[in-house]
């Protein structure tokens, strides 16, 4: 699990909180797989170091893709030690254990204790403000945990809203991802979107 240029550029600044306004393929996923392995500058607290992650998503389809990611990601380097399909969480050699959460629940991750978590696609979950306040937030309390808030744009929702206040927030940091700045998309094809679609959705 590797970052790509524009990943690391990002990962290089981050705070403890992390807002991410994606382009499309930017590779936000990926990137998030790959920080619950070991955490970031501002939080060293991932699945290697023996702590616990949770994994939030708006559905269970973007839940179960990312699952099987994960899965493929860990598995091919043997650390791995036990899976469980039905609840989606995978415990590594390391003595973390990875935990997979659909928010259509408000109460996703309530009662866990993370080293870090990742929510992906977060302007798509509805009740983001309730479930990160109730429940996902005080997940990080006992080890001073980190987040990521990774997502393409969709409106002025509570994605939008904490990506406007993280920059003067403590300890929050906003960022933007064009998907040009991931080197492994052709700009060919980038300008022939920019030809094709209206500005807007652009």
């Amino acid at each position: 699990m590797s970052f790509h240029v524009g990943q690391t550029k990002i990962i290089g600044a981050a705070g403890r909180f992390n807002t991410v306004a994606c382009g499309r393929r930017f590779g936000k996923t990926a990137m998030g797989i790959a920080l619950t392995a070991f955490g970031w500058p501002g939080c060293h607290q991932g699945l290697l170091q023996g702590f616990d992650v949770g994994w939030f998503a708006p559905n269970y389809k973007l839940l179960d893709e990312a699952w099987r990611t994960a899965k493929h990601a860990y598995s091919g380097q043997g650390l791995i030690k036990r899976t469980d399909a039905q609840q989606h969480r995978m415990e590594l050699v390391s003595g973390g254990a990875l935990d997979f959460w659909t928010l259509e629940d408000q109460d996703a991750g309530r009662g866990r204790k993370y080293g870090l978590v990742i929510t992906d696609e977060a302007a798509m979950a509805r009740h983001l403000e309730q479930a990160w306040n109730a429940a996902i937030r005080p997940t990080l309390t006992d080890y001073s945990g980190g987040g990521w808030f990774l997502s393409t744009p969709k409106g002025r929702n509570y994605f939008h809203a904490l990506s406007l206040n993280a920059d003067r927030l403590p300890d929050w940091k906003h960022h933007h991802a064009p998907t040009e700045a991931n080197p492994y998309i052709l700009p060919s094809e980038i300008e022939q979107a920019r030809q094709s679609l209206p500005e807007r959705v652009f």
